[in-house]
């Protein structure tokens, strides 16, 4: 990552969120479909300018690999999604 990425990244995550959801989801495997669908369908609501399917693909993928290597007794994922004031959404678990 250069120096501008970085500076990018930081711009990004500084930005307040102009819209944001939350949703818990217990740590099976089947939930990597459901988080998929909600949020493709969050963000379409959010009417969020960036692609959809990348953003729901990234979303699949971080989320397999949260129950793949994160999965303890009592334990929940927690999938947020944000749509910065700079139109770039967020994703934080």
């Amino acid at each position: 990552m250069n120096t501008t990425d970085v500076e990018a990244q930081q711009e990004l995550t500084a930005a307040p969120a102009v819209q944001e959801w939350t949703l818990h989801y217990s740590m099976v495997a089947g939930v990597v479909r459901l988080a998929r669908i909600h949020t493709r369908r969050q963000l379409t609501v959010m009417r969020w300018a960036g692609d959809v399917d990348n953003a729901a693909l990234v979303v699949s993928e971080l989320v397999t690999n949260a129950i793949r290597h994160g999965q303890l007794p009592g334990r929940e994922l927690t999938l947020r999604l944000a749509v910065l004031v700079a139109r770039h959404a967020a994703l934080a678990g």
